[in-house]
């Protein structure tokens, strides 16, 4: 704390005399600020192998509070997106329980932009209401409405809690392309407005800790990347950075130059704890470590209570046996954003065959590896394994006609991408490209291939692709920009896979078939080939 008197933090504080009296000393003793931190939920509403669930983790957030006299409770956005319950009912169980657990401070993350505008306000309208649960303040500083310039959320709030005066603000990354409902928006530049936020709230609001939730992520994976660890090298008077976006595991936070930056994985798998210790107005990070949500601690029976109606009323039509899988698809990381993956080429083709179904054929199908999010299971599939799958209500299908010579630049900039950002493209079986990377960046494509013939630019193509990509989302503007036709099918992706299955009626298997070859891309994704165990006759495994 800049202010040394119980005079001059009066002032600047406008305490009352009582309040005032209750104040410890802060030059002689030091005050423990606990912050308990979440990010990227992810609409993980129940465990999932024995892992996460809102009930565990209101558990874990209750003991730990027990433990401490002051501590504030934040998330760093996404909360949105994931289990097939949760993406039914547009997160409402997950912000009625995050609301029940009594989070101080949210930010958001790009996902709460998957469901367009209207979703978007109703859930931050009930996140920030008080009628029936405490509300939560929900912040953001750098977006701000296209046809106003207003910010769509407060920039910042103040907590008060021991005395201290606790500025928090938050920060969306910079990359409208992730954002589906982006046309609404704008983006300002983090680092540019973090200065703006430190200096606001040391200069005019006289905080004594100032605290940044990110929706950054820490990993670079586009060119122009700021990520948490940039703003911590560049901006000064940031006293702690809580960051979400990259799914990142730490075991211990990651040093800049400025403020420490600490994240808690994602999925609700893990609750983050930062002991930061004030004394004689200086800052320190004392300790941090996660705290793993898991089956080894027992739910909150209140949190579970209030759950049950909505999982019953979502799990009776999410339980729709749709098809049946002679072995998992595996998707346990990034592996749709890095190679060809099982579980893409089965929603490449089977989209195919729904289009064919309804008399609608085309050349081939291009998907982008970020609007996969989960695999399947062996056995049974049901409607919720497939909406868990590609959870995205929003991703309609697009029919374009575009110049041969169009789609060699399309495949160009497929190539251009870095391995493991979401852009990554997914192709159907008619379809094989060989990207040689270096270091996974710096792609260049070769034997790009239609139908095993070489691409004729002067031919028109008719291409599958999805409403998100056809508007410019994950840097795919030149669909848009170069297509000679389009037209919107209005059947959104889940629902065309759905239905085509259970039309078939025919056993699905994880297979590759080398339609998509990798060469020079980094390392730890060169398993995706040995992960998808089982091949057929109709789909020769080709090295």
């Amino acid at each position: 704390m800049n202010n040394t008197t119980r005079r001059d933090f009066l002032k600047a504080s406008a305490l009352t005399l009582t309040e005032l009296f209750c104040l410890p000393s802060f030059a002689d003793e030091p005050i423990e600020l606990v912050i308990l931190h979440t990010n990227d939920h992810h609409g993980v509403i129940l465990p999932e192998n024995g892992k996460g669930g809102l009930a565990i983790q209101s558990t874990v957030i209750n003991r730990e509070r027990a433990k401490y006299k002051n501590v504030l409770l934040v998330d760093s956005g996404d909360y949105n997106t994931g289990q097939a319950i949760s993406n039914l009912l547009d997160a409402k169980p997950d912000l009625t329980a995050y609301k029940m657990m009594k989070y101080d401070v949210m930010t958001i993350g790009n996902h709460e932009f998957d469901n367009l505008k209207d979703c978007f306000h109703k859930q931050s309208a009930f996140i920030t209401s008080g009628e029936s649960l405490p509300p939560i303040s929900l912040i953001c500083s750098n977006v701000h409405y296209r046809s106003t310039g207003e910010l769509v959320l407060p920039p910042y709030v103040i907590k008060q809690i021991a005395g201290l005066r606790v500025g928090l603000f938050g920060l969306l990354i910079n990359q409208p392309s992730l954002l589906d409902g982006s046309s609404f928006i704008a983006i300002d530049d983090e680092i540019e407005t973090a200065k703006k936020m430190v200096k606001t709230l040391r200069e005019k609001e006289n905080v004594d800790v100032v605290i940044a939730l990110t929706h950054m992520g820490d990993v670079p994976m586009f060119d122009g990347h700021v990520t948490s660890v940039d703003l911590g090298n560049a901006v000064e008077g940031i006293d702690l950075i809580i960051d979400g976006h990259s799914h990142s595991y730490f075991t211990q936070p990651k040093q800049t130059k400025g403020a420490p930056v600490v994240t808690a994985y994602a999925y609700s798998q893990y609750v983050g704890k930062a002991i930061l210790k004030i004394q004689g107005g200086k800052v320190t990070l004392d300790s941090w470590t996660t705290i793993p949500v898991d089956s080894d601690t027992e739910p909150d029976p209140e949190i579970t209570n209030a759950l049950e109606p909505d999982v019953q009323k979502a799990s009776a039509e999410l339980k729709t046996v749709v098809a049946h899988a002679t072995d998992q698809f595996l998707l346990n990381g990034k592996e749709s954003r890095a190679g060809e993956c099982a579980i893409c080429d089965l929603v490449c083709d089977l989209t195919i065959d729904y289009l064919i179904q309804k008399e609608t054929p085309v050349d081939f199908v291009l998907l982008n590896g970020g609007l996969f999010r989960a695999g399947l299971p062996k056995g049974d599939i049901t409607k919720g394994d497939i909406k868990t799958c590609l959870p995205y209500k929003n991703i309609i299908l697009i029919l374009i006609e575009m110049k041969g010579a169009d789609v060699i630049d399309l495949f160009n900039y497929v190539a251009s991408i870095y391995q493991t950002n979401g852009a990554f493209g997914q192709v159907s079986k008619q379809v094989r490209y060989t990207i040689t990377y270096n270091n996974g960046v710096d792609g260049v494509i070769s034997d790009l291939t239609i139908d095993s013939k070489p691409v004729d630019p002067e031919r028109i193509y008719k291409i599958a692709v999805t409403s998100y990509m056809f508007n410019g989302g994950d840097g795919y503007d030149i669909l848009k920009r170069r297509a000679i036709n389009s037209h919107d099918t209005g059947v959104m992706l889940s629902n065309a896979i759905i239905e085509i299955l259970k039309s078939s009626n025919k056993p699905i298997s994880p297979v590759l078939d080398g339609r998509i070859n990798i060469l020079g891309g980094l390392e730890e994704y060169k398993h995706i080939t040995e992960a998808n165990r089982e091949f057929t006759d109709k789909y020769p495994r080709k090295d």
